[in-house]
């Protein structure tokens, strides 16, 4: 169940990252920045990916520890300027939900998905639209 619902949560943030592309035409490029993530996320269900192990083990059971506290303590946990402001946000899903390794993984793929567009926003303000590389836009899409 959860699994589904984090899955439609993506795939609607991803409708809404395809569409505020388009202005910027690489709406294409952002279908392929929506795809590579969701392979990605669903690969992350399966096995460990390379370079996160001990971090993502580590985020993931703090946030399971701290979702075993009410609610107010498990915001008094956040500090934007912190590492852990992940740990915190996962374990108030696991508070309200349940512990599914989907959540982390798929709130992660959702927060790629708008660094993507962030990245074009940020692009388009300091180059302007003529000046916005498609190669550019390509490794954002790909990393």
């Amino acid at each position: 169940m959860v699994f589904s619902v984090f899955l439609v949560l993506y795939l609607l943030c991803g409708l809404v990252i395809y569409f505020s592309s388009r202005k910027y035409g690489v709406g294409h490029i952002a279908l392929l920045a929506i795809l590579s993530r969701l392979v990605m996320a669903l690969f992350g269900l399966v096995i460990v990916l390379p370079f996160g192990g001990k971090d993502a083990i580590t985020f993931e059971s703090t946030a399971w520890e701290w979702s075993q506290k009410s609610i107010i303590d498990i915001l008094a946990t956040i500090n934007i300027s912190g590492s852990y402001v992940i740990s915190s946000t996962i374990a108030l899903f696991y508070h309200v939900l349940e512990r599914n390794l989907a959540i982390p993984v798929f709130l992660n793929a959702i927060i790629g998905l708008f660094i993507f567009y962030y990245a074009l926003v940020l692009a388009h303000v300091v180059w302007g639209r003529r000046f916005i590389s498609k190669l550019f836009v390509l490794i954002v899409a790909l990393h």
